[in-house]
């Protein structure tokens, strides 16, 4: 019987890089869904209902349903529906534009400030555990890198496709 090996770096020589992208992505995203279970449960939320809420935190004063599409790559019927469900359970509220009223402005509430800082916690927690031997120099190539590929991606995946 042949002997499996570890998954670990020497697999990930014999991957081309975008099968290492893939498939580091992947474990971020399902790492990522774990952390959040138990809140999720606990506050009864999904987690594009968590990643609503933490957007809005996190990138004032981006705050508009289609600033977190935009900036989250979510199709704008799913934010919407996050958004309904998220106001009517006390967590958002929102006003039109004074210029534009096309445009509804959210506003977290008291009751999400107060969810939110376990929320931080954990975010802080999650990204606390994957730059776990990296050197801020490091991180700082990998976000450039990162930042360019999105650059690339947004070119390749017009705005509104979803």
């Amino acid at each position: 019987m042949e002997e499996k090996t570890d998954c670990g770096e020497d697999l990930y020589k014999r991957y081309s890089t975008g099968e290492a992208f893939i498939v580091s992505s992947q474990m971020v995203k399902k790492l990522y869904e774990r952390m959040w279970s138990d809140t999720r449960k606990h506050y009864e939320l999904t987690q594009n209902e968590i990643d609503v809420l933490l957007f809005l935190k996190n990138f004032a004063p981006m705050d508009t349903a289609g600033d977190i599409a935009r900036c989250r790559a979510l199709s704008r019927s799913l934010v919407s529906k996050s958004v309904e469900s998220l106001i009517q359970c006390g967590y958002l509220d929102g006003e039109p534009d004074s210029r534009d009223r096309r445009y509804f402005h959210l506003k977290l509430t008291e009751k999400a400030e107060q969810v939110l800082r376990e929320m931080q916690k954990i975010r802080s927690n999650f990204w606390s555990m994957l730059q776990e031997g990296v050197t801020p120099e490091e991180m700082e190539q990998f976000l450039r890198v990162l930042g360019k590929m999105r650059h690339n991606l947004e070119k390749i995946l017009p705005q509104g496709q979803e």
